[in-house]
C-alpha cells in the first residue's frame, strides 16, 4: 500500500551529510501466552456452535432485545405440543404459522399488533440462548414471523389455511338456518376485497338489510389466491425454459382453483338464498299482497257484475211488469170494448124485441127515425154511459114507450 504525503522542512539541527536518523530501536522478541477473549470472540464462537451466519445471529439478538423491551404477559401464550416443537424448519412451508407463533385460535382475525406481541412472547420463550443453542423451533418461529408480517405472503397462507372449511352445508341439515349459515358466511367474508361486509342478520332483519346482504354476495369479489397449491416446484427447474414451463403450469392450476372457488361461493349463496326463511317470508308477503290486489280486483269485478245483474233483473222485471201491464191494459181495453159492444147490442136488441118502442103498425119512416135516435144515443164508447143508458132503457120499457122516448131525448153521448 502506498501513501503519498509531503514532509515538512528538516530542522536547522539536521545533519545534511546523513540520509536518515534513528530515534529508537525495537525491543527484543519475547514469547508470551495469548488467549481468545472478548464479546467479538464469544459471538463468533456462538455463531460457529449454532452454525449461524452473521446476519442470522444479528436477527436473533435483535429479536431478543426487542422482546425484552416489552412487558408481555406469558399467560396469553399458547402451549406447544411435542409434535409442534419437533417441527422441521426445512419444511417451514408446510407448518401452521399461526400455531407456531401462538395464534392458532385467532388465525386470520389476528391483528398486526397481535402477531407482534405473540412473536415477542415466543422469542422470549424459545430463543436459542435459552435452549442451549437449539434453534430448530426458533427458526420455525422466524419463518412464521416473516410470513405473517408480509401482507402478500400472509394472504397466500390464509387463502389455503388448512383449518378453513370449504364445504357447502347440507341443504337438508335440520339445524337452525342462522346457526348454520351465519358462521359460514362470516368465515367466507375473510376473503372479501371490500372490508365492509354486510352482516348476515337474524330472523328479525329488515328486508332492505337481507337484500343488501345477498346483493353483496352475488357480486362478491375475493382476493383469495392459490399459490400454496402449486404442484410444480420452480426452484428445482434445471433451466430457464423449464422454469417458465413450470410457472405456466402453476398459473393455469391457480386459475382453475380460482374458478372452482368462485363457483363454490356462488353455490353457497344460491343455496342460502333458497333456504333463507326470511326470503320465503318476503316472497309469501309479496304473493299475499299481489293476491290481495287480485282479490280486490276480482271483488270489484264481482260487485260490478252483481250490480249489472241486479240492473238487468230490475230492467227485465220492469219490462215484464210493463208487458203485463200492457197486456192487462189490452185485456181491459178488449173487455171494455166487448162490454161496450155488448151494451150496445143489448140496447139494440131491447128496441128490436119491443117493436123499436113504437106503437103497433108504425111505418118504416117512423122505424127509421126511431132507429136513428137509438143509434144517436148509442154513439159513445163510454162504458159507464152505455151501462147507465141500458139500465134506463130497461126501466123505461117497464113503464112504456113514452118513458123510452124520454130516455132517448135526454141521452147525451160522451
Amino acid at each position: 500500500m502506498d501513501f503519498d504525503f509531503t514532509l515538512p522542512a528538516p530542522p536547522a539541527s539536521w545533519d545534511s551529510s546523513k540520509d536518515v536518523k534513528v530515534h529508537k530501536r525495537l525491543s527484543k522478541v519475547a514469547l508470551k501466552p495469548i488467549e481468545p477473549a472478548g464479546h467479538a470472540f464469544m459471538n463468533r464462537v456462538r455463531r460457529h456452535k449454532a452454525n449461524r451466519t452473521l446476519a442470522e445471529d444479528y436477527e436473533l439478538n435483535q429479536a431478543l432485545l426487542e422482546a425484552q423491551g416489552d412487558n408481555e404477559d406469558e399467560e396469553e401464550d399458547e402451549p406447544e405440543s411435542k409434535k409442534l416443537l419437533a417441527s422441521d424448519p426445512s419444511k417451514w412451508r408446510d407448518q401452521d404459522h399461526y400455531a407456531v407463533i401462538g395464534l392458532s385460535k385467532k388465525r386470520y382475525l389476528a391483528t398486526d399488533e397481535d402477531i407482534k406481541r405473540a412473536y415477542r412472547r415466543k422469542v422470549l420463550k424459545h430463543h436459542p440462548d435459552k435452549k442451549g443453542g437449539n434453534d430448530s423451533f426458533f427458526k420455525c418461529i422466524q419463518k412464521a414471523w416473516e410470513v405473517l408480517t408480509d401482507v402478500k405472503k400472509r394472504r397466500q397462507w390464509d387463502s389455503c389455511d388448512p383449518t378453513f372449511d370449504e364445504s357447502i352445508p347440507n341443504p337438508k341439515d335440520p339445524r337452525d338456518f342462522f346457526e348454520i349459515y351465519g358462521p359460514k358466511f362470516q368465515s367466507e367474508a375473510r376473503f372479501s376485497k371490500d372490508p365492509v361486509v354486510p352482516p348476515f342478520g337474524d330472523a328479525n332483519s329488515a328486508r332492505e338489510e337481507v337484500e343488501a346482504f345477498y346483493q353483496f354476495w352475488l357480486n362478491f369479489e375475493s382476493w383469495r389466491t392459490f399459490e400454496r397449491r402449486d404442484e410444480e416446484d420452480t426452484d428445482k427447474a434445471g433451466s430457464r425454459e423449464e422454469k417458465r414451463w413450470l410457472d405456466k403450469k402453476n398459473v393455469a392450476a391457480r386459475k382453475k382453483h380460482k374458478k372452482e372457488d368462485i363457483q363454490r361461493v356462488n353455490k353457497l349463496v344460491d343455496q342460502a338464498f333458497n333456504l333463507d326463511p326470511r326470503i320465503k317470508a318476503f316472497k309469501a308477503a309479496e304473493k299475499y299482497a299481489k293476491n290481495a290486489k287480485k282479490r280486490e280486483k276480482e271483488a270489484a269485478e264481482a260487485e260490478a257484475a252483481r250490480i249489472a245483474e241486479e240492473a238487468r233483473i230490475a230492467k227485465e222485471k220492469e219490462e215484464e211488469e210493463l208487458k203485463l201491464k200492457q197486456q192487462s191494459q189490452k185485456k181491459d181495453k178488449e173487455a171494455i170494448k166487448n162490454a161496450i159492444k155488448k151494451e150496445k147490442k143489448t140496447v139494440r136488441r131491447l128496441f128490436r124485441d119491443n117493436n123499436n118502442c113504437l106503437p103497433a103498425g108504425a111505418d118504416a119512416i117512423a122505424v127509421a127515425a126511431q132507429t136513428d135516435k137509438v143509434e144517436a144515443a148509442l154513439n159513445s164508447n163510454n162504458l159507464d154511459y152505455l151501462t147507465d143508458l141500458r139500465t134506463k132503457f130497461e126501466k123505461a120499457l117497464t113503464i112504456g114507450n113514452d118513458a123510452v122516448g124520454k130516455v132517448l131525448a135526454e141521452a147525451k153521448p160522451n
